[in-house]
């Protein structure tokens, strides 16, 4: 149930934004999944989705994880599945990422000591 004043039809603030943005999901998964095998633009979504992950892997290093590299695959999992997942229409998705990655980053902290 909405109230009068809702805007957003029950969906959440995060939806209403990204509706109005025009957000489809990422790009870089929505080519990589049409695209043949063996397209061009394949590569082009690889050599994003390593540069994607070679940031996090950074970001990684300057916390206490045990496996920068492992951190790095599991937060570029969790950021390509909430973005596959915005057409659900709400934030729910982003929201439970947000959740499973504080999770992640405490078990790797855990991990390292």
């Amino acid at each position: 149930m909405t109230s009068s004043a809702d805007t957003t039809g029950g969906r959440g603030v995060e939806f209403r934004v990204l509706q109005l943005l025009g957000f489809h999901g990422c790009p870089f998964v929505r080519a990589g999944l049409e695209l043949p095998p063996g397209h061009p633009g394949r590569e082009i979504v690889r050599d994003h989705k390593a540069r994607f992950r070679a940031r996090l892997r950074a970001l990684a290093l300057a916390l206490p994880a045990a496996d920068p590299a492992s951190l790095a695959w599991q937060l570029a999992t969790l950021a390509d599945g909430a973005a596959a997942c915005v057409l659900q229409g709400s934030g729910t998705p982003a929201r439970a990422a947000r959740t499973v990655a504080l999770l992640a980053l405490d078990a790797a902290e855990r991990e390292r000591d």
